[in-house]
């Protein structure tokens, strides 16, 4: 891979990084999947698709160079909370939540803002190298 390359493929992981945890700030206060498996009559498709699941951003280096990064979910995907009041508390007074650290969340954002930087720089400055090989071919 040459340098553009590798820029690129680490700017759409820091891209998927924001999108991940855009996801998981977005949907902070929504009714999560439970950690164990719900009960035939609670797990209907309609009762579960509303509820959400965090994920994480999971990056790996490849070998040719560059990284690859995908959402994988977040074990476990829920923490329960006492909101008694909460419309979807059940009979003990907890609901379930997403297991998202709002801080590490946060922390994560900005360093896939810098990340994406890092991956901007590093494409401009193959584009010049580039640029510069083919005025001395010239």
């Amino acid at each position: 891979m040459n340098s553009i390359q590798i820029g690129l493929s680490g700017a759409v992981a820091a891209g998927q990084r924001l999108e991940t945890t855009a996801s998981n700030v977005a949907n902070i206060r929504t009714p999560s999947v439970p950690n164990q498996p719900l009960a035939p009559q609670v797990a209907s498709p309609a009762n579960t698709a509303r509820l959400f699941r965090p994920a994480q951003t999971v990056q790996t280096n490849l070998a040719t160079g560059g990284v690859s990064a995908f959402a994988a979910p977040v074990v476990p995907p829920s923490v329960p909370e006492f909101n008694p009041d909460g419309a979807d508390a059940g009979p003990n007074g907890l609901v379930n939540r997403p297991n998202i650290d709002p801080a590490r969340t946060a922390v994560d954002q900005l360093d896939a803002v810098r990340q994406l930087q890092a991956n901007l720089i590093t494409i401009r400055a193959g584009d010049q190298v580039l640029k510069t090989a083919l005025d001395v071919k010239a």
